[in-house]
């Protein structure tokens, strides 16, 4: 079929045969470049033409889809097929070898399965006749059958069978057929969800058919079948680590503490000798001195006993003198003392009263000097709360002043800005509104510019449309199948009349086709010579025993065959027994065989009647039908039937070519029908100049219009911003007077500060006077006290001093004198009996001292030998008179004390590591700890370790054991990183795909994109770049491979609201991340829902085909060559715009589509077929070109093979 108007990449779908189908016994169904329409009633085949397209592509009955859109679940392929064997297959054009591909649907013995084994066909094009026998209606059973029949066709050509579907996809993909790898893993699922959301476009399952589709399972899965065995390592290494790092802090634990005890040994051992022979010579020195010292003291002792004898007999003398002057002075001395008292009480009394005079004026003086104070404070207080309550309303108003000299120089930029992109100064709110109405108008033509295009492109399309129906319309008068000008009645009328005369060639046609058929029925069943023998006959004849009675008849004509045959009936297969043969004791087995056993004469065959004949007793009918009893009569019959079929053969050719004109003539006059209203648009043409001027105009000022008009309506908007030109000026005047306000407040407030000060210290000074008046009435209570007890005591003239006391005077100072000289003496006989004892007690120390002193350097000398022998013991080698330093008692004790700590120390520990090792150890008393350390780390050395080797050992192990982490490291790192990756791989295919949408946009949808969002458990997984916060490298942490991957679920999980995760959830990028679409509509609106049905179904449908598009591509960068085939069904929520969007759409994507839909649209630049049911059970189908002068028909009926394509 030639499809002048389409012009599609290389390799294309060009049709689609179907033989041995219930409503399609041999069909052949032209498929357009790009859209296939499928207009008919429920219940015409419309979904069986796209199964069998599924079927053809997918060729796997796992995936394959049966009518869900319809909701007819309980459809299977079985139902839809007429006999046990179907074809269907996918005619290819563009390929240098490959014409078609294709599946045989057999049906197995049981009726219930099905299988389905694809092929391809190669250089030679795909044809009725290779899988239908057109003349006896038989369908090609098997390939066998379908091999000869293509030889024949032609000797070049062949046929590829494949066993396995995936190699039949692998195949098509290598030769550029198919672009989609269907071999691959999961592709067959996600082309069949694709196929099935395309088919069914239901926006509430778009959702979840993305994830499926966009998100596969990860390529890459992580086995953490090696993270145990690492565990278990680790805890290996770390155990041996642990065993050499104890034995190495065991042995330095011990060296340390068996030096320490060396150490602490030497010094007491030196401090013990030294000390030690320096008491000897110190005590020898000391032992002569106390001698000279213990004579000397004796000589002083009898001195001070003679002076002590002396001073005694004085005191004596001097203490009765003394005690005679007292008695005469004390009577005296009483009344001198009160007349004192009494006159230092009297001036008490006078001093007194003149202090409290005193303070008395004082506090006078201060507490109106306070109350001054207290008022200038309260004053200055209330000024000060006035001028903070300015400063705070002018606070205020210059944060307002702020703002809006800060909208203001904004403002002024925006005005700048604006005189430069509109060529004028915007100086005023007049200006900007004079700029409004200059732009408002150039701006509304350009909102109005995406309506005048689609306007413009609905009249180019209609002055196309005009255009192709006034070349059908020329045509038809150049046929002279009409006249000018067009009236609509007239060629109703000759339509009419064609589709009579076609019913009337129809008629005909079927006449011709059953009485060809009988004819090459009757020729093929006399090519076939005599019909067999019975096996047993056939036997019995091959044994030479028997001979065929129809041999005895082979050369009559036609005529004398014809009656010996309804003569002999059955018995025309009949055999003869040969002479002398026992034909009739031989017969056996289960066949009915026919015996002659005598000549078979005329008077013995009676012959009633043309068609009845028998013998004796005995008749039977013999149908008319072909005479085969007579070789000579089969060939007079073979070429007389051969001249009857050459002249059906001319008639139906001849009426073949007046129904294919008849139809020609039909399509024409119903396309010039359907497009009637094309044909009187006359007004589109000037309709389409005059708005594709105006277009132009609007489009060339588009961008300049769009600047302008944004940058008016930006400062329309803020038009009010004028109004805020003195506000700069204004926020300085105001932050002047803050600032004078603010000193004001300042000096005002470090004058309250010194009146407070100042009143502070008036208080502090009433409370001194008032604690002074206070202390000077009680000294004046008190002095008055006293003077009145005096003068109860003693006459006035004695306290007022009027009585001579010289006398007691002058006895009071003799009595003073001789007490003086008396405690004098007193004193030195205490101090002369206290020496006397001191040096009776110094005697007696001396002589006891000596005597401890001889003691103690018989002992020092003994303690010196005893350190002379123990360095000897411990130290032979080292001369102990070279020893020397600054030791004294104490430094010695502490040396000792040390030693004892290091011995237990060190004793303790080798007890204590012996425990823990689970050793037992013996100390002996003669040695000391530090000569069985040796021992002990000896005995404690691990086995595959040497005692000089030790960090080595170490070292190695440690390295170990970081390259163990290391690796496990590497798992928790790899499960980030491959997520990311997959992730990263989904964004650029979201990104490729989303390029593709770009270009999708359709009515009021400026444009369709996905996007991925990730879910909160993703935040949980970034936290695992570091490793810090698993235990796992915790040392001595015991970690297998549940709680590793534990610990990583906790950490996700703790950003993941909850969410439990399961083990395989961890490394899957699907657990992190979700995809959703949404789409911009023209206003530049974001939508996700309240979508309209037509919106809807071409959301869907753009999403879809993009996938198609990016499936098909080199991963959405180009498209490649190859067929892209999909389906729509129940296709009738579309309207004629829909479509034409869904054509444009096809374009764009370069995909082919069949859609099913129960009305007819015409759609430019596509095929659409008419299916109509005919009452013999099959479909008639009409094709239908827009825009074109040829027309296609095929009717399928019960005389011949259905759906046949002229």
């Amino acid at each position: 079929m030639n499809l002048p108007f389409f012009s599609p990449d290389p390799i294309w779908a060009r049709e689609l045969l179907l033989v041995g189908y219930q409503l399609f016994p041999c069909s052949l169904i032209p498929l357009h470049g790009r859209l296939t329409v499928l207009s008919g009633n429920n219940g015409v085949g419309k979904t069986t033409l796209l199964d069998a397209i599924q079927t053809v592509m997918l060729c796997h009955q796992q995936y394959i889809s049966m009518n869900v859109a319809s909701g007819q679940n309980d459809r299977s392929i079985i139902g839809q097929l007429r006999q046990r064997v179907a074809w269907a297959a996918i005619g290819i054009t563009g390929h240098e070898e490959v014409t078609a591909m294709g599946v045989r649907l057999a049906v197995r013995p049981s009726g219930e399965q099905l299988d389905l084994s694809p092929f391809v066909l190669r250089r030679v094009p795909l044809q009725e006749r290779l899988f239908f026998d057109l003349e006896t209606s038989v369908i090609t059973p098997d390939f066998q059958v379908l091999s000869r029949r293509i030889l024949q066709a032609d000797p070049t050509a062949d046929y590829l069978p494949f066993e396995r579907v995936d190699d039949y996809h692998a195949f098509l993909h290598e030769q550029g057929i198919l672009p989609i790898p269907l071999m691959r893993p999961g592709k067959k699922k996600s082309f069949a969800g694709l196929w099935r959301q395309i088919t069914q476009p239901r926006l509430t399952d778009l959702q979840a058919f993305l994830q499926d589709m966009l998100c596969p399972p990860p390529a890459r899965k992580m086995n953490f079948s090696d993270v145990e065995k690492l565990m278990h390592d680790r805890r290996g290494v770390e155990e041996r680590l642990k065993r050499l790092v104890r034995f190495r802090e065991t042995r330095l634990k011990l060296e340390e503490l068996r030096v320490a005890l060396d150490s602490a040994r030497r010094e007491s051992l030196a401090a013990d000798l030294v000390v030690s022979s320096g008491r000897v010579q110190a005590l020898r020195q000391q032992e002569g001195r106390l001698r000279a010292e213990q004579e000397k003291a004796q000589q002083e002792l009898t001195a001070q006993q003679t002076a002590l004898t002396s001073l005694e007999k004085k005191e004596s003398e001097v203490s009765t003198q003394r005690d005679l002057l007292q008695k005469k002075q004390s009577s005296l001395d009483a009344q001198l003392r009160r007349h004192k008292e009494y006159v230092a009480a009297g001036k008490e009394l006078a001093a007194a009263d003149k202090r409290l005079q005193a303070i008395l004026s004082e506090q006078t003086s201060i507490t109106e000097k306070y109350r001054v104070v207290s008022e200038e404070i309260t004053s200055g207080n209330t000024k000060r709360t006035e001028l903070l309550v300015e400063r705070e309303k002018m606070a205020g108003q210059e944060t307002q002043l702020a703002k809006d000299a800060k909208a203001w120089r904004s403002f002024e930029a925006d005005l700048t800005k604006a005189a430069e992109i509109l060529g004028r100064k915007i100086g005023s709110a007049v200006d900007v509104i004079e700029a409004w109405n200059e732009w408002e108008g150039p701006f509304q033509e350009l909102r109005l510019l995406p309506t005048w295009k689609e306007q413009l492109t609905e009249l180019r399309r209609r002055t196309k449309r005009h255009e192709e129906a006034l070349l059908l319309w020329t045509g038809l008068v150049g046929a002279n199948a009409v006249t000018d000008p067009p009236k609509r009645e007239d060629v109703e009328t000759r339509l009419r009349a064609i589709k009579d005369e076609i019913i009337r060639l129809s008629l005909k046609e079927v006449k011709l086709v059953a009485e060809r058929g009988r004819i090459q029925q009757l020729r093929d069943t006399l090519a076939q010579g005599r019909p067999p023998l019975p096996p047993e006959a056939q036997r019995m004849v091959d044994l030479g025993l028997a001979d065929p009675v129809a041999m005895d008849f082979d050369q009559l004509d036609v005529q004398e065959a014809a009656a010996w045959q309804t003569r002999l009936g059955p018995f025309a297969l009949a055999i003869r027994p040969r002479e002398g043969a026992k034909l009739l004791d031989r017969l056996e087995g289960s066949d009915r065989v026919f015996v002659v056993t005598s000549d078979a004469g005329e008077e013995d065959w009676a012959s009633r009647t043309a068609a009845v004949g028998g013998r004796g007793a005995l008749a039977w009918y013999e149908p008319q039908g072909p005479v085969w009893l007579s070789s000579r009569a089969r060939a007079e019959q073979l070429i007389a039937l051969a001249r009857e079929l050459d002249e059906c053969d001319a008639a139906m050719a001849r009426l073949k070519t007046d129904m294919a004109s008849q139809r020609a003539l039909e399509e024409r006059l119903a396309a010039v029908l359907g497009a009637w209203d094309a044909l009187c648009d006359r007004e589109s043409v000037v309709l389409e100049e005059a708005l594709a001027k105006r277009v132009r105009v609007v489009s060339e000022g588009q961008a300049r219009t769009k600047a302008c008009h944004d940058c008016v309506e930006k400062l329309k908007n803020r038009i009010q911003v004028f109004e805020l030109a003195e506000s700069p000026a204004q926020l300085d005047a105001v932050r002047a007077r803050i600032a004078g306000l603010e000193r004001d407040v300042k000096a005002l407030e470090e004058g309250l500060a010194r009146l407070r000060t100042s009143q502070e210290e008036f208080q502090k000074r009433q409370s001194e006077l008032e604690r002074e008046r206070r202390e000077s009435e009680n000294s004046r209570t008190k002095a008055q006290a006293q003077r009145e007890s005096l003068e109860k005591d003693e006459p006035l003239d004695v306290l007022e001093g009027r009585v001579d006391f010289t006398q007691a005077e002058l006895m009071a100072r003799r009595v003073a004198e001789l007490t003086k000289e008396l405690a004098s003496i007193k004193g030195k006989i205490r101090a002369g009996a206290e020496q006397l004892g001191k040096l009776r007690a110094d005697v007696q120390n001396r002589s006891t001292t000596l005597n401890d002193m001889s003691g103690k350097l018989r002992h020092a000398v003994l303690e010196m030998e005893q350190a002379t022998a123990q360095w000897g013991r411990y130290y032979p080698a080292e001369d102990p008179a070279a020893l020397h330093g600054d030791w004294t008692e104490a430094r010695r004790d502490k040396a000792r004390h040390a030693w004892a700590e290091a011995r237990v120390a060190l004793s303790g520990q080798l007890e204590l590591v012996c425990r823990e090792y689970g050793q037992e150890l013996a100390m002996p008393r003669d040695r000391e700890p530090d000569q069985l350390v040796g021992d002990v780390l000896t005995m404690l050395l691990p086995p595959d370790v040497e005692l000089d080797r030790e960090e080595d050992k170490l070292k190695a192990l440690r390295d170990e054991l970081a390259k163990i982490e290391g690796k496990l490291r590497g798992y928790v790192e790899a499960i980030r990183n491959n997520v990311d990756a997959d992730i990263r791989a989904l964004t650029r295919k979201l990104q490729r795909i989303n390029d593709i949408l770009s270009n999708l946009g359709f009515g009021k949808v400026r444009k369709v994109y996905l996007e991925k969002v990730h879910e909160p458990a993703y935040e949980g997984l970034k936290h695992l770049r570091s490793t810090g916060q698993l235990s796992l490298f915790s040392s001595g942490t015991a970690v297998g491979l549940r709680e590793f991957l534990d610990q990583i679920r906790e950490i996700i999980a703790r950003h993941a609201k909850g969410a439990q995760l399961e083990d395989d959830q961890i490394t899957d990028y699907r657990t992190y991340v979700r995809l959703r679409w949404a789409i911009e509509d023209d206003e530049g609106r974001e939508r996700r829902s309240g979508f309209s049905s037509g919106e809807g179904l071409g959301i869907n449908l753009a999403i879809c085909l993009s996938l198609l598009f990016y499936e098909g591509s080199d991963s959405g960068q180009h498209r490649g060559s190859g067929i892209l085939l999909m389906a729509l069904d129940e296709a009738e929520r579309l309207d004629e715009r829909a479509m034409n969007t869904v054509r444009d759409l096809l374009d764009r994507v370069e995909c082919q589509m069949v859609l099913a839909l129960p009305r007819m649209l015409n759609i430019s630049d596509s095929l659409t077929h008419i299916l109509t049911a005919l009452p013999q059970g099959v479909t008639h189908v009409g094709v239908y070109v827009p825009q074109a002068a040829e027309t296609v028909a095929a009717v399928d009926d019960d005389a011949g093979p259905a759906g046949e394509i002229a």
